[in-house]
């Protein structure tokens, strides 16, 4: 099972990131249930979760560029070495294609997820 993972306002702050976990505060505001419930549900019935899709955003013509992608990469990775171990199966890097890891290599976000996981 997989969800998408994508910083965009807000963006992920250390302050923040319990919004991105658990379930969202104003349920008026968002459907979403966060992260906890959904690894939950894939524990609860043996299934395997993965990111098909995630990033902070470099470039983009409808969003602001991501003002913390060495934080949301951090943050990220530690929330998965804590909850999903032996859940987590696998993950996608995407950001399309302006903002590609190994397009920007430059990038702190790059330098980052390198230091994190390795090649992209």
């Amino acid at each position: 099972m997989g969800i998408s993972h994508h910083e965009r306002d807000p963006y992920v702050t250390p302050s923040n990131w319990a919004s991105r976990t658990s379930p969202w505060p104003d349920r008026r505001a968002f459907t979403r249930e966060g992260w906890d419930p959904f690894f939950d549900f894939c524990a609860s019935r043996g299934k395997k979760m993965c990111f098909p899709e995630w990033g902070p955003l470099e470039s983009h013509p409808e969003f602001e560029v991501s003002p913390y992608p060495q934080e949301f990469f951090r943050l990220t990775r530690s929330y998965l070495e804590r909850r999903a171990a032996g859940l987590f199966a696998y993950d996608c890097y995407f950001n399309g294609d302006e903002a590609k890891l190994t397009a920007h290599p430059e990038w702190s976000g790059t330098r980052e997820y390198r230091k994190l996981w390795g090649r992209p």
